[in-house]
């Protein structure tokens, strides 16, 4: 378990995945944006034209009361529901405070108060102001946007609603086949998204593969590889510097097997160097020890010449130690001030 989760928290499913999930995201967003505007622009536009048919069919109603023209509001009505989709309630407490013919009261006011928005709509128009509300009808099963008017008597008083009830289901209906098209494109948006993101990870991880498979060959000796990645960009510049890192490195490398070489030779030199004075103070002394040499002048000219040898073989021991010294990591060199004048 623990190696499929390393798995997936590599860069490549990084990126793949936070791009398609912004894609995704973005798509879904602007749908739901989309969506939301749509729909409030259509029930705004909805409700101002469904408010301004209300008020024409009120002073319909105020004038039928007033002049008693009854059968022309019929005709008006009948009229009005051949074009629109719109439902028309008349609602009164008391059929005789409406002041007009039973047929025009549509429906009584228990069964329209039987949902409690309803009952909010009317309430409002009863206190002589329009109201408009969008609810879902219990008695239409749909969305509906409901208006209610007052309707005024002779008076100028409120003898009855007028209640206009238009249902939504063509703008539920707009929305569902709306919602399946931004679900559809989000589908779409995500395969196509998900291939550039691979293509895009792709183009990220592939030169980092490289450049960690080049370190490790570095790590094991091999500086001579170069990642062969050339591009204007943040990666391009680290394979650069990797190529860099990778020439000195090799550089050094090669300044350093100069150098063993040449200590080698040095070393093989001065076993060389010192194998000769040994030889010869080995040969002196062997000429004393057997008494070859038996005058006092040719002894001290034995003499003289081993200690000149053994001044050679100190100077090339010296030149040992000193070598010794610089190898080590912690010397320094210490420096002071000289006189030209005493030196020369």
């Amino acid at each position: 378990m623990k190696n499929i989760f390393g798995r997936f928290n590599n860069i490549f499913y990084k990126v793949f995945g936070a791009f398609s999930a912004l894609t995704v995201f973005s798509a879904l967003l602007l749908g739901i944006v989309f969506v939301r505007l749509y729909t409030t622009a259509t029930q705004r536009s909805r409700q101002e034209s469904l408010c301004h048919v209300s008020d024409q069919i009120a002073d319909r109603l105020a004038d039928t009361i007033m002049y008693g023209d009854f059968e022309a509001l019929m005709q008006f009505l009948e009229i009005y529901n051949s074009f629109e989709s719109a439902e028309i309630w008349l609602v009164s407490e008391k059929q005789d405070e409406l002041g007009v013919d039973g047929e025009l009261l549509g429906v009584d006011m228990q069964l329209a108060t039987d949902q409690e928005e309803y009952l909010e709509v009317i309430e409002k128009a009863k206190e002589g102001k329009q109201e408009a509300s969008v609810f879902y009808s219990e008695i239409h099963k749909a969305t509906a946007l409901v208006v209610g008017t007052p309707v005024r008597g002779t008076d100028s008083d409120i003898v009855g609603v007028l209640v206009s009830i238009e249902t939504l289901e063509d703008l539920d209906d707009t929305i569902r086949n709306t919602s399946r098209i931004i679900f559809v494109s989000s589908i779409m948006a995500l395969l196509v998204s998900g291939l550039i993101a691979f293509i895009f990870a792709r183009r990220i991880t592939e030169p980092i593969r490289q450049m960690r498979l080049m370190t490790r060959d570095m790590i094991e000796g091999n500086y001579k590889l170069k990642t062969g990645i050339k591009r204007h960009d943040e990666i391009g510049e680290m394979a650069e510097s990797i190529d860099m890192l990778s020439d000195k490195l090799l550089e050094n490398e090669e300044e350093r097997k100069n150098m063993e070489q040449m200590r080698l030779d040095f070393f093989a030199n001065v076993s060389h160097e010192l194998r000769t004075p040994i030889t010869v103070v080995r040969a002196y002394a062997e000429s004393l020890v057997d008494g070859v040499v038996a005058t006092k002048e040719e002894q001290e000219d034995y003499y003289g010449r081993i200690l000149r040898e053994c001044s050679n073989m100190e100077r090339l021991v010296g030149d040992l130690l000193t070598l010794s010294k610089m190898q080590n990591p912690n010397f320094r060199i210490e420096k002071e001030l000289v006189s030209l004048t005493q030196i020369l």
